[in-house]
This record gives structure tokens, C-alpha cells and sequence, in this order.
């Protein structure tokens, strides 16, 4: 171990290259710290589980205005004498009709329960 007279004898520039190098030391040792952290089994369960639970809530968004959208451009297109009537040939405006008699006719979660 040196002596407190060897350690005076150090000049300026090699003490603030030992500073220097202590700092990215610590540096080092707080990022080593953080991704062990990270990696611990029940922070990953948490991130995936919050993960697909907003991706799914996206999804879900997604899809509802998408199918809005498409109910509302087609609710406009009934307007449009062309394309009410190449409807009406490719019989999807009935499709289309049944398709939502059928979500209006099946049962709610809660209507089931009653």
C-alpha cells in the first residue's frame, strides 16, 4: 500500500486521470447495476403483461374506428346512384344487412347472465 508521501508525489495530471478513470468506473458499475434490474423475472412479467394489455386496447380501437369508418362510408355510398347500384348486383348490400341483423340478434355477456 503507498505511503501519504508517495501519494503527494503524484502530480495533477495523474490525479485527474485516476479521477477520471474512478468516474467511468462508477459510470460502469451504475449501468451493470440498472440492466440486472432490468432483467429481473417479475419486471419482465410486468412489462409484458402491460405490453399486451395496451396492444390489445390499441388493436381494439384500431378496429372499432376502422369498422365505423367503413359503416360510414358505406351509409354514403347509398347516395351515390352508381355505386348503390353495383351494391345492389353484387348483392352485398343484403350480406351486409344480415351481417348486422346478426350482431343486433345475438346476446349481450349480460343479457345472458339475466
Amino acid at each position: 500500500m503507498a505511503d501519504s508521501k508517495d501519494l503527494l508525489n503524484i502530480g495533477k495530471k495523474e490525479l485527474n486521470e485516476l479521477t477520471s478513470i474512478k468516474d467511468s468506473i462508477d459510470t460502469l458499475n451504475t449501468s451493470v447495476e440498472r440492466a440486472n434490474n432490468y432483467f429481473k423475472p417479475w419486471k419482465i412479467i410486468l412489462r409484458a403483461m402491460t405490453t399486451g394489455i395496451f396492444s390489445a386496447l390499441g388493436a381494439t380501437v384500431g378496429l372499432a374506428l376502422l369498422l365505423f369508418s367503413t359503416a360510414k362510408i358505406m351509409d354514403g355510398v347509398s347516395a351515390i346512384p352508381i355505386l348503390n347500384n353495383l351494391l345492389k348486383e353484387t348483392k352485398l348490400d343484403i350480406i351486409i344487412d344480415h351481417q348486422l341483423q346478426q350482431i343486433e340478434a345475438t346476446p349481450t355477456t349480460s343479457e345472458e347472465n339475466t
